[in-house]
């Protein structure tokens, strides 16, 4: 039962006895009686417009619980349950505060000791008179403010704790409690303790302020690394904090970009700093040719999911701490270079019509020449027939290249093209497609395969087929000059 509806209660269980005879207000209802030794006392009125008794006695409960947590020192909305008596002189009320928005505790000792109804033009207002046992009232204002001392100690403890942990040098640890006090107080606040606001933004600007120390630092690391080949230099990274000192113990996030199968994806490996604050990371051998950027940066996944529960009104403390941190990065990049370009190489490819049958010359070929000749590669041609390429393997082929071909040729770009649809509207649309591989003619390994589709279009089926095997052999070209070991 409400507090209301247990006031209700007793004033109903109160509605056999004959009503006050009274024109004038008594003396309290003008002017409320001041506290004693024995008793704090509390004058609320409410009033309804439609004149009913009921309504108003309940308002006038609302106020008398509302006034009564006022003077107890914490806003709250509370639930209440009420035991009546035989009549208002003994009405005694026990109200079990259970505190359901910002706070928690036991209101009870209460009487309601007079009340005066007044009734007049169409309107009812009920006057109470509420008399509270003060040794009770005490009681219940030092368990409050037990209450808010251990909400303090919540979230000054948390701020104590990261001006500890930032004076050892545990920088990461020091933020997280900060954003912890930050939360705490946040919680506080809402629960109407007027003191724990400026924790909040306090606790915030000390992460900043800490955050805005921290440095990532690229040690060293390769320089150029063969394609195909695993650094054999580790790259290192130094997380350092305002004083210089190296932050041990903090999470570091590396990313950078790999290739994989023609594409390029991002690749992350998560290290925890040493004693010295570094990290060390060992690169995969890079499977393309290309600059590769390693970055650095201290991982604060933690201290992002506790700013994401904090309220609105520090969005620009938590965006500049998140800003902050996101600056505590660093790079290390090295180029991937290939060997491909110090050995002669030839390109024996087979273009095939719809049906199957060998064409009379490569224009897929005359591409790949194209694009490796721009890339520096040393060409040479091997004066074999491509047409034994034809129902073989890629290994195969290479094991028969190597006694076909002049020791001075030490790799050889093999393979076979088709046109795989072709369509005349508005002119001739041809489609190709074909799978080209780089083998050692001196192991026979196979160093790099690549495969592709190109579309053509133009007044002649001819003109069309020319165009679209061309357009494939430099774009193969271009992809095995980029992973050619």
């Amino acid at each position: 039962m409400c507090g209301a509806a247990a006031l209700i209660a007793l004033l109903v269980s109160c509605a056999g006895l004959p009503a006050p005879a009274r024109r004038d207000p008594p003396s309290w209802v003008l002017q409320p009686p001041p506290s004693d030794d024995r008793f704090e006392y509390f004058v609320v009125s409410s009033t309804d417009s439609d004149g009913n008794v009921g309504a108003a006695e309940e308002g006038a409960a609302l106020a008398l619980l509302t006034q009564i947590n006022q003077a107890l020192g914490v806003d709250v909305a509370v639930l209440t349950t009420a035991d009546a008596r035989s009549s208002l002189d003994s009405f005694r009320v026990d109200l079990v505060q259970q505190v359901t928005q910002r706070g928690s505790g036991r209101i009870e000792g209460l009487r309601v000791t007079d009340r005066f109804i007044v009734e007049r033009d169409g309107r009812a207002t009920v006057h109470l008179l509420g008399a509270y046992d003060r040794r009770s009232f005490m009681a219940e204002r030092a368990a409050r403010q037990r209450f808010f001392q251990q909400r303090e100690d919540l979230y000054l403890g948390a701020e104590a704790s990261a001006v500890r942990a930032a004076s050892d040098g545990r920088v990461l640890d020091a933020l997280i409690a900060y954003v912890q006090a930050a939360s705490a107080a946040a919680d506080a606040e809402r629960d109407g303790i007027a003191s724990a606001g400026p924790v909040v933004v306090r606790s915030l600007q000390s992460a900043v302020a800490l955050s805005g120390g921290l440095t990532v630092e690229a040690l060293d690391g390769p320089d150029r690394v063969p394609v195909g080949e695993r650094p054999s230099q580790p790259i290192r990274f130094a997380v350092s904090d305002g004083s210089g000192r190296p932050v041990v113990g903090a999470p570091v996030e590396l990313s950078y970009r790999e290739t994989i199968g023609g594409r390029s994806v991002v690749r992350s490996v998560q290290l925890v700093t040493d004693a010295t604050g570094v990290v060390t990371h060992r690169h995969p051998a890079p499977a393309a040719v290309g600059d590769v950027t390693v970055t650095a940066r201290v991982e604060s996944g933690r201290v992002a999911t506790l700013l994401s529960q904090l309220p609105g009104s520090v969005l620009a403390e938590s965006r500049a701490l998140q800003e902050s941190l996101a600056a505590a990065r660093a790079t290390h990049s090295f180029t991937v270079l290939s060997r491909a370009r110090e050995f002669v190489t030839a390109v024996i490819v087979v273009d095939t019509d719809a049906s199957g049958l060998p064409m009379t010359d490569s224009r897929t070929a005359e591409g790949v020449i194209e694009a490796l000749s721009a890339a520096g590669f040393l060409l040479s041609g091997a004066d074999v027939d491509p047409l034994i390429l034809i129902g073989r393997s890629a290994t195969e082929s290479a094991v028969l290249l190597q006694s076909l071909v002049p020791s001075r040729i030490e790799r050889a770009i093999i393979g076979t093209a088709t046109i795989a649809e072709w369509t005349e509207r508005d002119g001739y649309i041809v489609r190709v497609s074909g799978s080209l591989s780089a083998v050692d003619l001196n192991t026979g390994a196979i160093l790099a395969s690549v495969s592709g589709i190109r579309n053509a279009q133009s007044s002649t089926s001819t003109q069309a087929m020319r165009a679209a095997f061309l357009s494939l052999g430099r774009m193969l070209g271009r992809d095995l000059a980029a992973t050619m070991p």
